[in-house]
Formats: structure tokens, sequence, C-alpha cells
């Protein structure tokens, strides 16, 4: 959903992106699994 989605920072090596933390798990098992536009990417938790 969009409303967890918060600020993001864009970077020219990375990218941090702020969600609620009652869904940053279930993101976080997801985008470890995937690819974004066919990529695949490293995914950090971090508080």
């Amino acid at each position: 959903d969009g409303a967890d989605i918060g600020k993001i920072n864009v970077h020219p090596m990375h990218v941090y992106v702020a969600v609620r933390q009652a869904v940053a798990q279930k993101a976080w098992k997801q985008l470890q699994n995937g690819k974004i536009k066919g990529k695949s990417c490293r995914v950090r938790l971090l508080k």
C-alpha cells in the first residue's frame, strides 16, 4: 500500500526507502527473493 511508504532518498549507488515498521519485515523478505526492473538488489533493514 502506498500509505506504508515514506521518504525516499536517492543516491548514485544506493537508495533509502522509509517504510512503516509493520510492513518492513514483509517488504524485506519479498525484495530479498526478487528483482526490481529485472535487476537483483541487496536489501537491509535499518533501525
